[in-house]
């Protein structure tokens, strides 16, 4: 598909989905219901503007976590909504890891070859994950810790349980560059 044609392609794609998006609103524009709203997520990962979204998920059932009160709040939440698998949560991280790292390199490193920064990086990093209410061996956090050393092989003494970083910290000479990892979950409760 040329250049051209694509960007048309495109342009006339949002253009009808956003007709569609907003004809599927009633007459005193209400926030669309939650099967309305599961229509829209699957023409886009249908068209492959997103990721495809999971068969099993359950919308009605979530929602049914919330009062009355709160439920307008869920709704927008549910629309505002994307599902990525595993392999599109994986290929983020390693992709706003290094993001992070060229930024924070290129300002300290002005002219220096992208392995050497991010052998660098690599090198300085402490990389942990926000502390829970629970100590939960299964968190999200950790699961990203192990995705760092094993994706990204930074190094086991890089990676740090919350309540070892100060310790640590206060036995750096240099200053060192510290990133929390973690995921958003939305569980209901």
């Amino acid at each position: 598909m040329s250049d051209e044609v694509e960007s048309t392609f495109y342009a006339t794609s949002l253009a009808v989905l956003s007709s569609w998006s907003h004809s599927t609103k009633d007459a005193s524009n209400s926030v669309m219901t939650s099967s309305e709203i599961l229509q829209v997520r699957r023409y886009y990962s249908n068209i492959h503007l997103w990721p495809m979204q999971p068969r099993d998920i359950n919308p009605d059932g979530w929602l049914s976590n919330f009062s009355e009160d709160d439920l307008s709040i869920a709704r927008a939440l549910l629309d505002s909504f994307i599902y990525f698998n595993e392999e599109h949560t994986k290929k983020l991280f390693e992709s706003s890891f290094h993001a992070i790292s060229s930024d924070i390199e290129s300002r300290k490193n002005h002219g220096v070859a992208v392995g050497d920064a991010w052998r660098e990086f690599k090198s300085n990093v402490i990389v942990t994950y926000p502390s829970g209410s629970a100590n939960d061996a299964a968190a999200s956090g950790r699961k990203f810790i192990r995705e760092a050393r094993q994706s990204l092989k930074i190094d086991e003494s890089h990676l740090f349980d919350p309540g070892d970083v100060p310790r640590h910290s206060l036995t750096q000479v240099e200053c060192v560059d510290l990133i929390f990892v973690d995921d958003i979950s939305i569980t209901g409760e």
